[in-house]
C-alpha cells in the first residue's frame, strides 16, 4: 500500500505546479527516473481516492521561550446570500453587518497564537483581555498600534504576563505622561529623539 507521505508529496506538487493528477503522476515518475530511483509512484486514480481522506499532520512550532506578541484587528463584512433574491424579486438590499477579528501573532514562528471574533462596536482595548486570556505561552514583548494605547491595556497585559513584559505601543502626539512607567518612557524618548528614531529603536 502506498504510504500517506507519498500521497501527500504528490498532492503538494499538484498544488505547487497547478497540474491535474494525471500530469502529476507522469512528473513524479520522470523525477524518479532522473534520480535513478526505483520507487513506486501512485497513479492518478489512487491519488484522487486517497486524497479525500488523507490526514495531514501539521506540526505546530513550539516556542523555546517567551515570545513576541503582535496584536491587531480587522473588520469583516458579513454577506447574506449572493444577492440573487434582490435581483430576481427586486427586493430591497439587505443591510450589511460587520464584525471584528482580533488576532495575536508570534512573528518568529509565523503562528497565530490568539484570535477572537467580536461585534464591530467592541474596541481593540476592550477586546484585548479576552484575546490573551487563554494564551498559555509566556510573552516577553507586546507590540500593537496606537488603537491599544490606554491604561486598561497596560494593566491587563501586566496582570497576565507579569510586570516585566515589554509593552510597545506608539502614543499619540498629544499624549501626556502619567498612565504607565513604560508609556512615559516612550513619550520621553519620542520628545527627545523624535518618533522615527523611537520606531527604529523599538522595531
Amino acid at each position: 500500500m502506498t504510504p500517506d507521505l507519498a500521497i501527500e508529496i504528490c498532492l503538494a506538487l499538484k498544488l505547487v505546479f497547478h497540474q491535474p493528477l494525471r500530469q502529476v503522476q507522469g512528473m513524479v515518475r520522470s523525477l524518479m527516473r532522473l534520480l535513478g530511483l526505483s520507487l513506486p509512484v501512485p497513479d492518478f486514480s489512487t491519488l484522487s481516492r486517497r486524497g479525500k481522506g488523507l490526514h495531514v499532520l501539521q506540526p505546530s512550532p513550539e516556542a523555546k521561550g517567551p515570545i513576541t506578541l503582535i496584536v491587531d484587528s480587522t473588520g469583516l463584512s458579513i454577506h447574506r446570500g449572493s444577492g440573487w433574491n434582490e435581483t430576481k424579486h427586486r427586493a430591497g438590499k439587505t443591510r450589511k453587518s460587520w464584525c471584528k477579528l482580533h488576532v495575536g501573532l508570534d512573528p518568529d514562528s509565523g503562528e497565530i497564537v490568539a484570535s477572537r471574533l467580536t461585534a464591530e462596536r467592541i474596541g481593540d482595548e476592550t477586546a484585548l483581555p479576552d484575546l490573551v486570556a487563554d494564551l498559555e505561552t509566556p510573552v516577553a514583548r507586546f507590540l500593537a498600534d496606537g488603537a491599544y494605547d490606554g491604561t486598561g491595556v497596560f494593566t491587563s497585559l501586566q496582570d497576565k504576563f507579569g510586570l516585566e513584559v515589554e509593552i510597545i505601543i506608539p502614543p499619540p502626539s498629544s499624549a501626556v505622561p502619567g498612565l504607565n512607567d513604560q508609556r512615559d518612557a516612550h513619550i520621553e524618548s519620542i520628545a527627545r529623539d523624535g518618533r522615527m528614531k523611537w520606531q527604529a529603536e523599538t522595531d
